[in-house]
């Protein structure tokens, strides 16, 4: 591959190298094939770690955000080789990273298991986690806070640390305005695996009625697993003091 600019010659070669060691380490010494997405998601914070997303501006790592922001809802563990798929990659390696340390994603490349188990038994062995409760499930729907709020200063975990992407912040796929003349509302939403999606309900309107409360049921496929979270905002009248989370 030729490549004109000699930053980009850096990106591609920082990514790529990344997948030789790769090779070497779970292919030809543990004889194991890794996920494609962990796979991918090493390699492009490989840029980071080489140094060449630093400065930001024109950054191969904005260039992801800015795909990422065109579209927020794709799965992180599919794999159909397009450029969001690499984006998502490249945002969640920061966020893990930030929160857990490159180590996670190196140790976890020699490691005897593959993909998500190999993270899982990363985070256990360090003990972030106790499973069969948390792990990596725990850690992808703190993203999802994380992309939507991106605020630090109301849990560390709900952000990211880096200046220049403390912009990044998910729009919802929906908002519903709730009202009392609003008497049940559904909706039916299509998820892969491990695919970000974000659902905003605004109950402004009858909080201010005693008698009336908002329910809000979610609920997968029978005999699937789904993880579901919420956030919850309370802002009080004028000259009250109220809570953010």
């Amino acid at each position: 591959v030729l490549l004109s600019d000699p930053i980009l010659e850096k990106v591609f070669l920082a990514h790529e190298f990344q997948h030789l060691i790769s090779f070497n380490q779970k292919e030809k010494i543990l004889n194991l094939s890794e996920d494609v997405w962990l796979n991918e998601l090493r390699s492009e914070y490989s840029v980071s770690l080489a140094g060449y997303n630093y400065p930001y501006q024109d950054s191969n790592l904005e260039h992801r955000v800015e795909t990422f922001s065109n579209n927020r809802s794709d799965s992180l563990t599919e794999w159909p080789n397009q450029n969001l798929d690499y984006a998502s990659a490249a945002l969640f390696a920061e966020y893990l990273v930030e929160q857990f340390g490159s180590n996670i994603l190196s140790e976890t490349l020699k490691s005897s298991s593959t993909g998500i188990y190999s993270l899982n038994k990363y985070l256990t062995d360090h003990g972030y986690y106790s499973l069969p409760a948390g792990g990596f499930s725990d850690i992808f729907i703190n993203w999802l806070g994380a992309l939507y709020l991106n605020d630090v200063s109301k849990n560390e975990k709900l952000g990211y640390k880096r200046e220049e992407l403390k912009n990044i912040k998910a729009v919802p796929q929906q908002e519903v305005h709730l009202s009392s003349g609003l008497p049940e509302y559904s909706s039916t939403q299509y998820i892969k695996d491990w695919q970000p999606l974000w659902l905003e309900f605004d109950a402004s309107a009858i909080t201010g009625d005693q008698t009336k409360s908002a329910k809000i049921d979610i609920s997968g496929e029978v005999g699937q697993n789904f993880i579901a979270s919420y956030l919850a905002f309370h802002n009080p009248p004028a000259g009250e003091a109220g809570s953010g989370q």
